[in-house]
């Protein structure tokens, strides 16, 4: 089983923190982000990872290097920050299975949602958590299980259960992500490459996550701080 992290991030919002380091190696209670997704993802049998890196990449391949706890580890070089889609694709020429994971590296989760997502009988699957304020989030319209939709920061959303960036992709993402077309910032979005596979007849469902600590900001990785274990 194999499975990408988007490392390649400068981490903006963390700005007094990730100067030196990269947002993927910040400290959660004596671990990196990274370290605490590469076990939770070894935890649901995962063998082989490719890490998509950027921003202060020799530190993220020096620290992890080739190996890690019996996976072996890989790096793609996103070699400028155009959108996750971007990056996913730069893992393309190294994964060789039908499905695999992606994994944002902005929040720790357990290991057990992954095993669960591998489990679903759809062409892919997203995860989700429930926002307090969907209108800040992309977040999803469904008919029972099935995604339908994806709106990205609506002033009305039409749910509250918003894109955590932990995804089961069949290799049909790539040629998506190779199809769209950039948003208003010139970036390209794994967001808009799912829609387009949808809208294409792919069945994708989704999975809530309870437990669920976004550390994308100083005040969200305080609160990961304080409760991750």
């Amino acid at each position: 089983m194999q499975a990408v992290i988007l490392a390649g991030g400068k981490g903006t919002r963390l700005l007094s923190l990730t100067e030196n380091i990269p947002k993927a190696l910040v400290d959660v209670n004596g671990k990196s982000v990274l370290e605490h997704i590469l076990d939770e993802s070894q935890g649901a049998g995962v063998k082989e990872v490719v890490i998509v890196v950027n921003h202060l990449k020799e530190k993220i391949i020096e620290q992890i290097g080739a190996a890690y706890k019996g996976m072996s580890v890989r790096y793609a070089v996103q070699e400028s920050l155009k959108g996750d889609a971007d990056a996913l694709k730069c893992a393309d020429p190294y994964i060789s299975d039908d499905n695999f994971f992606v994994i944002a590296c902005d929040s720790l989760f357990r290991g057990d949602h992954l095993k669960k997502i591998s489990e679903r009988n759809s062409d892919g699957v997203m995860t989700v958590y429930r926002a307090k304020h969907p209108e800040n989030h992309g977040v999803i319209l469904h008919d029972g299980q099935y995604i339908q939709r994806i709106f990205e920061k609506s002033s009305e959303p039409p749910s509250n259960l918003a894109n955590n960036s932990i995804y089961y992709f069949p290799r049909a993402i790539f040629d998506a992500c190779n199809r769209i077309s950039p948003g208003h910032k010139g970036e390209f979005k794994i967001v808009d490459a799912i829609q387009l596979l949808i809208d294409e007849g792919k069945q994708f469902t989704f999975e809530e996550i309870a437990e669920y600590y976004d550390v994308g900001t100083l005040d969200s990785l305080a609160y990961a701080r304080a409760h991750w274990n």
